[in-house]
Parts: structure tokens; C-alpha cells; sequence
């Protein structure tokens, strides 16, 4: 009888700088958080992150998903194109999708953390520096900002828009 074999790769401790670069297809899970690096030029696949992301998290990602329980650090998603797509549980510290170019792509940060009793609670803001999205050229960041502590100065040219009913 023959299995079928499935590209999925677990980490159990914190990886090294550039995990899973060029990947084309394979899910990772990490129990932990990522250094810098990871998912560089991520083709397709999945990509499950336990913890936070280091710096240039998805740089240059052409598509795939990536789900971050905890913050991306700086500069994550930039030069992204195709349909490169994140959503993340916590914040973001700057430049998020700087020259973003992914026409189908999207990035979700919902600026929640969980507590040491495992509750639910708000980050600060979902997003802590200035550029966000700046020279984006396609592509949409939705930033759960139920305070309204992202302003248009943090954009460099870009604008917010209210989802409503």
C-alpha cells in the first residue's frame, strides 16, 4: 500500500533566519517564534507561526498564507506581489508592505494578545510606526482598530477607509 506524501515540516524550537525561504507548496508550523527572514520569496503554501515574526518577514513573498499568533516585528511583506496573504493576531512595529505590489493579496492584523490567564485582550494600536504601506501599488491592509489609533500621518499617501454595513 503506498501513502501519499505530504511536504509539512514542525518546529519545536525557535528557527534559524530564512526558514522556508523560496518555498513552493510545503506547510510549516512553528511552535515558537521565527527570526529574520522567514518565508523570503514564499512562492505558495502555508505557513502557521506559534509566536511572533523577526525582520523582513514574507520580503518579496509571491503567495502563499501565512498565520502569525503574535506580532511581526519590521519591515514584513515588503516587495510582495501575486497574492501573498498574512493575518496576524497581534501588531505590527513599521514599514508593514512597503512597495506592496500583491494585486490579490491581503494582510490582517487584528492587534489582540492573550493574556497569561489565556483572555483575550487589545494591543496598544495594531500598528506602532510610521509607513505603513507605503509605495504599495495593489493590495489592502485591513488594521482591526477599534480605538482609532492609526492615523493618516503613518500612512505616507495612503488612506483609511471605515468598513461599515
Amino acid at each position: 500500500m503506498c501513502r501519499e506524501m505530504t511536504w509539512e515540516s514542525t518546529f519545536m524550537v525557535e528557527s534559524a533566519n530564512c526558514l522556508a525561504a523560496f518555498a513552493d507548496g510545503p506547510e510549516f508550523y512553528v511552535h515558537g517564534s521565527v527570526k529574520d527572514s522567514v518565508a523570503y520569496c514564499f512562492r505558495s503554501g502555508k505557513m502557521v507561526i506559534f509566536g511572533d515574526a523577526g525582520k523582513a518577514f514574507g520580503y518579496g513573498a509571491k503567495g502563499g498564507i501565512a498565520f502569525i499568533l503574535g506580532d511581526l516585528i519590521d519591515r514584513p511583506l515588503i516587495n510582495a506581489v501575486g497574492s501573498a496573504t498574512a493575518v496576524v493576531n497581534g501588531s505590527c512595529k513599521d514599514y508593514m508592505g512597503e512597495s506592496f505590489m500583491a494585486a490579490n493579496g491581503l494582510i490582517i492584523i487584528n492587534g489582540v494578545k492573550f493574556d497569561e490567564n489565556g483572555r483575550l485582550v487589545e494591543e496598544e494600536t495594531p500598528y506602532h510606526g510610521g509607513n505603513l504601506f507605503s509605495l504599495a501599488a495593489a493590495g489592502a491592509v485591513f488594521l482591526r482598530d477599534p480605538w482609532g489609533t492609526v492615523s493618516k500621518d503613518q500612512l505616507n499617501g495612503g488612506k483609511i477607509v471605515s468598513l461599515t454595513k
